[in-house]
């Protein structure tokens, strides 16, 4: 037992020792709920920030600075001088000059026929992230990022949107203005977990979203994307700063601190969902590849959180889907279920019956096709299937829905009327089932997601049964290990 005691002691010095030694990667979120159509964007400072490029500090910004951001475009003079470090210049040369940060370093530029001319210039014109002040242009970005640091522990606004550490901008080709916040991992994460997760759940729960939150976006960093390394939006993690942090989250992060899921020494794919209805989908029935850690088996944490939906999906609706994919199937009659998968026994493919012909869609395509509002997973049966009416098929090929006049002979002589949802006995014409809304198809479903990886709602019930996040990590990435990046 003295032995046993020692080697736990042992590891938790070097547990805590991995902790302290990493050095954290900072990551660029593209904040594109910021961004507008006008290229305008407006950031307030609210600490002492400074302006580097590279080793070199430009000047300072006192707290509560506000800046306006814009598309710079127009023709400057240009000086192939770069300035003289913090830009000590007098006064009317910082009325003739601005500051641009370009790929070749810092250069002077000149919106006016300059008076002073230090060096030889040429005209050019310059595109990039204006920064103005009071309407008055400040300084320019253009290839090289620039950077603006809080000088302390601080933070900038946008809108109504506080984020931490450092903001920058970056100007995409088609002319439209991107927003940066480069923000150490640690910090961006306490903006993730609450957004991905609600943060009275369980603790466990939530440091489990806290190594794939973290995982994910360290893979990202991995890449080494020129201009940004995420967007702030479901394309790759929800980011909203400062404002959606709270003390759970943020202990759930401060105390996975590092950690990231590694599978041969690699960090994983740390896909997740928030349900996947009871038995998890596997990389290969999802996505075609077979990812040795994302399989499929059966999920009874998940099962007992219980997570059903019912969904109505009107027929004119579905004809306008279709009508948008370029595919005229004319007005859609029934939706039949063709194939599921071996694995988990999601919707594999799907028919759509209209008047002008069927389609088929499958996989990925079901939830994209249908919206994914509305199908919120393939783990689903079609409860009506919306063939309440009655069709013909036509001599051209087309259908048509038997109307009020068409007639069948009975043992009591000819009958007239709505036919569907009837059957003829030797007592004549009887009901078979309760009539259903003809205009709508009915689907019940569990799940909510691609199923793929860990459930969010399962590890929830995971972490209320006692399960700790290691554990919780483990039964839903196979084989992995937990490591420090």
């Amino acid at each position: 037992m003295k032995k046993l005691l020692i080697g736990i002691l042992v590891l938790s010095l070097l547990f805590s020792l991995s902790f302290a030694d990493f050095t954290e990667p900072k990551v660029r979120v593209a904040l594109v709920q910021e961004m507008n159509s006008d290229n305008l964007i407006g950031v307030k400072f609210d600490s002492e920030h400074s302006i580097t490029l590279g080793d070199v500090e430009l000047s300072n910004i006192a707290e509560g600075q506000k800046y306006t951001v814009g598309i710079f475009d127009e023709e400057l003079y240009v000086t192939r001088s770069y300035a003289e470090s913090h830009f000590d210049w007098d006064e009317e040369m910082m009325s003739e000059y601005y500051p641009l940060f370009t790929k070749d370093g810092v250069q002077l530029f000149s919106l006016d026929e300059p008076t002073i001319m230090p060096d030889e210039f040429y005209r050019d014109r310059v595109r990039g992230a204006g920064f103005y002040v009071d309407g008055d242009l400040a300084f320019i970005i253009t290839y090289s990022r620039i950077t603006i640091n809080p000088t302390d522990i601080g933070y900038f606004s946008i809108g109504g949107y506080k984020f931490r550490d450092s903001f920058s901008a970056y100007v995409h080709v088609k002319n439209k203005l991107y927003p940066i916040n480069e923000a150490g991992i640690e910090n961006y994460l306490y903006g993730v977990v609450p957004s991905e997760m609600p943060a009275s759940w369980q603790k466990e729960a939530l440091k489990a979203q806290a190594v794939c939150a973290r995982t994910y976006a360290y893979n990202k960093v991995l890449m080494g994307e020129p201009n940004y390394d995420l967007v702030s939006n479901t394309a790759d993690q929800m980011y909203r700063g400062i404002n959606v942090e709270m003390s759970s989250s943020n202990t759930a992060v401060d105390e996975t601190r590092g950690v990231i899921a590694t599978y041969n020494s690699q960090p994983i794919g740390a896909f997740f969902s928030s349900s996947n209805g009871g038995y998890t989908a596997s990389s290969l029935e999802t996505w075609g590849s077979n990812i040795p850690y994302l399989i499929a088996k059966p999920d009874e944490y998940d099962e007992r959180a219980d997570y059903h939906w019912v969904t109505k999906l009107t027929k004119e609706y579905l004809s306008d889907v279709f009508n948008d994919m370029g595919l005229n199937i004319g007005d859609v009659i029934k939706m039949t279920v063709l194939d599921r998968t071996s694995g988990s026994g999601r919707v594999k493919s799907l028919s759509i019956l209209g008047t002008e012909g069927e389609e088929v869609i499958s996989d990925s395509s079901i939830r994209k096709r249908l919206g994914y509002g509305k199908v919120k997973s393939r783990i689903f049966t079609i409860e009506n299937s919306g063939a309440s009416e009655e069709y013909v098929l036509n001599a051209d090929g087309s259908m048509d829905v038997l109307d009020e006049d068409f007639t069948v002979l009975t043992a009591d002589g000819e009958k007239t009327g709505n036919l569907f949802n009837k059957v003829l006995t030797s007592s004549g014409l009887e009901t078979l089932f309760e009539d259903v809304d003809s205009k709508e198809i009915v689907l019940k479903g569990k799940g909510y997601g691609h199923g793929v990886g860990m459930s969010q709602y399962g590890a929830n019930q995971m972490a209320k049964e006692g399960f700790t996040y290691e554990n919780i990590l483990r039964f839903y990435y196979e084989g992995i290990d937990l490591e420090i990046y």
